[in-house]
């Protein structure tokens, strides 16, 4: 198995993931990652249980959210492929809608933990490249709540709505402009 798969519906953004005037990060890695044209969700059900060790979810920063990647029938396939220990981690930065929220309800129905954290650039980050603030969430399961409070990470508010595959709406969850 490759030690480091991605996925995307979307060949332009594969292509400009490899554009290293713009990101340089898959060339860079350590180990190469293997890029796979399709649908995410739908790859990882057809993989084996408890196989990974990480799974990240990043596809919620553009207008268009895919609430199909966040409903509980989505968390439950995705926790199925993860080794014990193992971690789900959503960056769910957006600035229409506040997404951790509704990770955290849809996680803590199916009796998991959330955890969530902002990830703030220094100023020199900013200048330097441009770097914006992030979102991110993590999910585990029970009793996985130690390492992630010893390193900075904040229990999530659990609000609703709590979504499904039958119910993906996630409009209660927009963030309203004064």
């Amino acid at each position: 198995m490759d030690p480091y798969r991605t996925w995307s519906l979307d060949p332009l953004v594969v292509a400009i993931a490899y554009d290293t005037p713009y990101f340089t990060y898959l060339d860079d890695s350590a180990v190469a990652p293997t890029t796979i044209l399709g649908d995410g969700r739908l790859a990882v059900q057809a993989l084996a249980a408890a196989s990974l060790d990480l799974l990240v979810l990043d596809a919620f920063n553009s207008d268009a959210v895919p609430p199909h990647l966040l409903t509980s029938e989505a968390i439950e396939s995705y926790m199925r492929v993860l080794k014990p220990g193992g971690v789900l981690a959503f960056n769910l930065s957006n600035r229409y809608y506040d997404l951790s929220t509704a990770v955290g309800a849809t996680a803590r129905q199916l009796g998991l933990e959330t955890f969530g954290r902002d990830q703030v650039p220094d100023a020199a980050a900013i200048e330097s490249n441009g770097a914006t603030s992030s979102t991110w969430v993590v999910v585990g399961r029970p009793g996985d709540s130690s390492r992630f409070l010893a390193t900075g990470w904040a229990p999530v508010d659990a609000l609703p709505p709590v979504l499904t595959d039958d119910y993906p709406d996630f409009t209660r969850v927009l963030r309203w402009a004064p």
